[in-house]
């Protein structure tokens, strides 16, 4: 039976993923008053659209209410903070990495070439770049992306195959901060760095 991780809840028209916003709609239950309709997709899709556009630090929650056309106040009862509401937006662009795999070696390598295509998107390196950058002075957002985009990688090879948490935690590190960096240097990730950057966590995990 295949499974896969579920990253985060999925904007529609972005590239293999599944609209999902169950999550991000509880967040606001206000007995009496009309919900509307595809308010979260909206919000998540100009956030999405402006970040990749001016970057994170350039984007205003008030610029993202103009753009989604959804008032300040309702985005504020779904989302405490912009870091909040760019966390959903980035696990929403990510959408669902595959882990159908039998072995874990092939989990890995499967999830290292969903990340590396992941990255090379544009509004996605805008996002994961933009927090990254946030999260060396906000714990919470610290928090946040270990828990929606670390620990459904980590629970999986440390739960199902019993994988050493740090060891995990430190291959997770070399991939996505590796991919991120050679981006910054060159433009682009090719095949064969998705494919070197594979042999070494590899060779952290299973001494391969």
């Amino acid at each position: 039976t295949n499974s896969s991780v579920t990253i985060g809840p999925a904007v529609s028209g972005r590239e293999n993923s599944r609209c999902d916003l169950s999550d991000v709609e509880a967040r606001e239950r206000v007995p009496g008053r009309p919900r509307r309709p595809g308010v979260s997709k909206a919000v998540l899709a100009a956030t999405t659209d402006l970040v990749t556009a001016q970057g994170y630090a350039g984007t205003s929650i008030d610029e993202i209410a103009r753009a989604s056309g959804v008032a300040k106040t309702t985005i504020y009862r779904r989302w405490r903070s912009k870091g909040e509401l760019a966390i959903d937006a980035l696990t929403a662009a990510m959408g669902q990495a595959p882990t159908d795999q039998a072995s874990a070696e092939d989990a890995l390598g499967s999830a290292i070439s969903w990340m590396t295509r992941r990255i090379r998107q544009q509004e996605v390196r805008g996002l994961l770049l933009g927090l990254v950058a946030e999260a060396t002075e906000d714990a919470e957002i610290r928090s946040q992306l270990r828990s929606h985009l670390r620990a459904p990688f980590a629970d999986r090879l440390t739960n199902e195959w019993g994988l050493s948490g740090r060891e995990v935690d430190l291959a997770f590190d070399i991939v996505v901060g590796g991919l991120l960096h050679r981006f910054a240097m060159n433009g682009r990730v090719t095949k064969a760095d998705s494919d070197a950057f594979t042999d070494v966590a590899t060779s952290v995990l299973f001494g391969g």
